[in-house]
């Protein structure tokens, strides 16, 4: 899959670990973002993404209870 335009940046500032994992008749979700240095892990602090990150997961819990 290749990414579109908007999508690429001259300085990512982080790489995303993402993990489905089958438990207990269930499934464990794991994001790890992993920062290049402390500067873009606090620009990315700053930028709210915790908060955002919260959302998606509480998001996509409610999407996987649905029939």
């Amino acid at each position: 899959m290749t990414p579109s335009p908007s999508a690429t940046s001259a300085k990512p500032f982080m790489t995303l670990v993402v993990a489905f994992v089958p438990e207990a008749g269930g499934c464990r979700y794991t994001a790890v973002a992993r920062h290049w240095s402390v500067a873009d892990r606090e620009t990315h602090e700053a930028m709210v993404f915790h908060q955002g990150w919260g959302i998606c997961a509480d998001q996509f819990a409610a999407l996987a209870q649905t029939p």
